[in-house]
């Protein structure tokens, strides 16, 4: 596909960044994002996603309509929004719940999550990584509340920049990873994302 002028005019605040192009945009018009969950982290993804210009986005009913931020098919004309769970592989998936993850996904994994003591995680599993630490096998927060609103913001966002870079490929070698931003604070630490060993359990697929 190729940009119309109406397109390069709407993203052009990203197109003239020097890691991005127009081929960027028009990879982010032709993917498809979903986000499981609900929440103020799942919210804050979901708006920055489409209002960068994301094909589709599966969500659920509750983040569709106006809360903090304006309605989601306000963002981008270019952006579908679908209340239902995708019938094919997302390229990305953003889990904010602690259900498991679904089985089937193209490029990635991010999971948000709060524990009672309102440290926020961020788990990024890019497929390529799913045998040093696949969605099945990290460990997970049984709390799925937000305890620390702007956490889950921040979080919300960088789970947004990390679903574009893996759709526009500007991060092909990287590896699992897992982050922590304690209540309060400004800047989230590396942690240890055990298990870092080949998955005993069944990976899922990540699929072309």
């Amino acid at each position: 596909m190729s940009l119309s002028s109406r397109q390069i005019e709407a993203y052009s605040r990203q197109i003239i960044l020097r890691e991005f192009s127009g081929a960027s945009q028009e990879k982010l018009l032709a993917s498809c994002v979903q986000i499981e969950g609900y929440g103020l982290a799942a919210q804050t993804a979901a708006t920055y996603l489409a209002g960068a210009g994301i094909g589709t986005l599966h969500v659920a009913p509750e983040i569709s309509e106006p809360g903090i931020f304006a309605p989601l098919a306000e963002r981008s004309e270019d952006t579908r929004i679908e209340l239902a769970a995708p019938t094919q592989s997302p390229d990305v998936l953003i889990l904010t719940t602690p259900s498991p993850a679904p089985n089937r996904v193209r490029l990635g994994v991010v999971i948000i999550e709060q524990n009672p003591l309102g440290e926020t995680h961020l788990t990024r599993l890019p497929a390529a990584g799913f045998a040093l630490a696949c969605p099945a096998c990290v460990p997970r927060e049984e709390n799925g509340a937000t305890i620390d609103p702007a956490g889950a913001a921040i979080a919300g966002s960088l789970a947004a920049l990390t679903a574009i870079r893996w759709i526009t490929e500007r991060s092909a070698d990287e590896l699992p990873s897992r982050q922590t931003l304690r209540q309060g604070g400004s800047t989230f630490s590396d942690n240890q994302l055990e298990p870092m060993r080949p998955c005993n359990g069944p990976l899922p697929a990540a699929i072309s």
